[in-house]
């Protein structure tokens, strides 16, 4: 998974990377210590898994070198919600279609919700059950064409899925849960 290369305890996740964006890629594999070179290849044009380690055309996307060696880096992928405003009475508005679901709301009442013009609010109540909400803001909203949003972060991991190609089975082994803790 790529994250964004900052200095700060949360790094976000990015989909992809662009050409001359610096990127982290973190990855599950054996130990490597920093200053290590590293390349990444495109393994392109392989349809079965057998014949691939063989007559694979590999191209070079990516070089760089071992940044560190850190299993507690956090790295947050952000998820936005929207609402549509349905009625306004100046700093109080009716939103819906964010979630449909009286406990939704409930849970995440306390969560700052900014609107596309910059201005920010918050939930009030829950209407009814089927998740629409009263919300209040710190100025009057001007049209009910006003958007609501809602970021929400989440926390994303490697996947599992190193092999090694030069012994031929994978080295990592994941433990089965014991019953007894």
């Amino acid at each position: 998974i790529y994250s964004q290369h900052t200095m700060d305890d949360k790094q976000r996740f990015e989909r992809c990377f662009k050409l001359g964006q610096t990127v982290v890629a973190s990855v599950v594999a054996p130990i490597q210590f920093p200053p290590g070179p590293v390349m990444m290849f495109h393994q392109g044009g392989c349809q079965d898994d057998k014949k691939c380690l063989i007559n694979s055309s590999l191209t070079l996307v990516a070089t760089g070198s071992i940044h560190s060696v850190d299993p507690d880096r956090l790295i947050v992928k952000r998820i936005v919600l929207s609402g549509q405003l349905f009625e306004v009475n100046e700093r109080h508005a009716f939103v819906r279609y964010m979630f449909f679901e009286s406990d939704d709301i409930r849970c995440f009442k306390s969560i700052y919700l900014p609107t596309k013009s910059g201005i920010s609010g918050y939930i009030l109540q829950s209407l009814g059950s089927d998740g629409c909400m009263k919300c209040i803001f710190e100025k009057p909203l001007s049209s009910q064409d006003e958007v609501v949003f809602m970021f929400l972060y989440k926390r994303v991991f490697p996947k599992l899925t190193y092999s090694s190609i030069l012994h031929g089975k994978p080295e990592i082994t994941i433990p089965s849960m014991n019953s007894n803790c």
